[in-house]
């Protein structure tokens, strides 16, 4: 099942229900046509980024250019214990050189990603607009409803975190196979 037939469906759900309080929810009917992983909870983000730029050249600064390339090998050398790329721009034929873009005396081994912090900051702005929101749809007592901890607990705490609790933008979904007939 192609993935925009997955979000068709669960988007179809989704608008059926009028009021979806709790990212439980969300969890609970995407859940139904996928396997959901979680930020936070079932998986964590790392800060590639930041742990490369020590060790890797930038990239204009390597030994080819990007634009002709049509091939990359990248390869390990045991003996240094360094990545090596070589750009070919054939597929046929190998006629590139294999170097390093690691920096002098790096290691891509010594790279070390932090893990990321999970969770947002709440603005002041995003404060007023949810407790006003709530507050029409829900009266001025929507902080003592059960169902409605994740708000109250995020205009409270300053930060929407993820784990237990998640915005939605902060899933993963993996296809689950529905009917293996489907499958060439």
């Amino acid at each position: 099942m192609p993935p925009d037939r997955v979000f068709g469906l669960i988007e179809r759900v989704i608008k059926k229900n009028t009021t979806i309080c709790e990212p439980e929810e969300y969890y609970k009917i995407i859940e139904e046509y996928s396997v959901l992983k979680v930020l936070g909870k079932d998986w964590h983000a790392y800060d590639w980024k930041a742990a490369v730029q020590n060790i890797i050249k930038p990239p204009g600064t390597w030994h080819f250019q990007f634009n002709p390339t049509k091939r990359f090998l990248i390869t390990r050398d045991h003996s240094q214990k360094i990545a090596l790329i070589q750009e070919e721009a054939n597929y046929r034929i190998n006629l590139g050189m294999a170097r390093s873009v690691c920096k002098k005396s790096k290691r891509i081994l010594s790279i070390a990603p932090k893990k990321l912090v999970s969770g947002r900051t709440v603005n002041n702005d995003k404060k007023q607009s949810i407790n006003r929101l709530l507050t029409n749809h829900y009266g001025p007592d929507w902080k003592s409803l059960q169902n409605l901890i994740f708000y109250k607990d995020a205009m409270e705490n300053n930060i929407i975190q993820t784990g237990s609790s998640t915005m939605t933008e902060e899933f993963i979904c993996d296809q689950t196979p529905v009917d293996d007939t489907r499958f060439v």
